[in-house]
């Protein structure tokens, strides 16, 4: 069994220099990647915003996967008297995570842009998002339990190995870089995803 790496990266307008230059990077190693789009964020919608847009829709046509990643995430997206504790649709009835859905394909589309793939923030989904993706006619959701094939009469995910870590000051300049290789590197070896 071969091992497979996926690199996801979450996309933001302030960040689109150094994107390019690692997508090019990954590119040139023949790395697959995964774009986790936000349609609503603190920049607001993605439509006006062109020139991201616009380097989604090249990565796209390259062969680079956009995936769907949530629908708000701005400070307050339910306004500024609601405090959010949990990641965005981790605890969403399947309802209301069908809404959420409509509206960030809504945007999506005013951006040119469309997707079969989610990626839940903060990693997790709840059944009920999984329930609503497969019902709004996603074909993947990624979460920290694996890769949910939602058109395949499977029963629970594709196992996975989710390997991350946040920028900053303890980030991948220190250990956290060389444990995350190390981490990889073991999961390929076995044939993981």
């Amino acid at each position: 069994m071969v091992g497979r790496l996926i690199v996801s990266l979450p996309v933001a307008d302030d960040a689109l220099a150094d994107l390019e230059a690692f997508a090019d990077a990954l590119a040139g190693r023949g790395v697959s990647l995964s774009l986790l789009v936000r349609p609503v964020g603190p920049e607001g919608p993605l439509a006006p915003r062109a020139r991201l847009a616009g380097w989604l829709r090249e990565r796209r046509s390259g062969g680079d996967v956009l995936v769907l990643h949530g629908y708000d995430h701005s400070r307050g997206p339910l306004g500024p008297q609601h405090r959010i504790r949990r990641a965005e649709f981790s605890a969403l009835p399947a309802h209301e995570a069908t809404l959420r859905l409509a509206a960030a394909r809504w945007v999506m589309e005013r951006a040119g842009l469309e997707t079969t793939s989610f990626t839940p923030p903060g990693w997790r989904a709840s059944p009920g998002t999984l329930t609503a993706l497969a019902a709004r006619g996603f074909a993947v959701c990624a979460d920290e339990g694996g890769v949910h094939l939602l058109a395949a009469p499977v029963a629970g995910p594709v196992r996975s190995r989710l390997l991350g870590f946040e920028t900053g000051p303890r980030g991948p300049e220190a250990m956290c870089g060389r444990l995350l290789i190390a981490k990889a590197a073991r999961t390929a070896r076995r044939g993981g995803l």
